[in-house]
């Protein structure tokens, strides 16, 4: 599916490190997060009643962070 998404430019900064270090698309790296199950018990992400789909995450991924962990790779 098509679709046009409006990411902060953290967001853009972090799901783009991650796309080149693993020579993939930005929509099946942003499809992959999505979908990646959120911790243990939880499943995959779920659309809620208005269809938008939500997940949460103990706290924000920084494009920093992304970096130091590519590095670690």
């Amino acid at each position: 599916m098509r679709t046009t998404l409006v990411l902060s430019d953290a967001a853009y900064e972090v799901a783009h490190a991650i796309a080149v270090s693993k020579r993939k698309s930005l929509g099946e790296i942003v499809s992959d997060l999505i979908l990646r199950p959120q911790g243990a018990g939880r499943g995959l992400a779920q659309p809620n009643d208005l269809g938008i789909v939500t997940f949460s995450a103990p706290s924000p991924i920084t494009p920093e962070m992304v970096k130091e962990f590519l590095d670690e790779e």
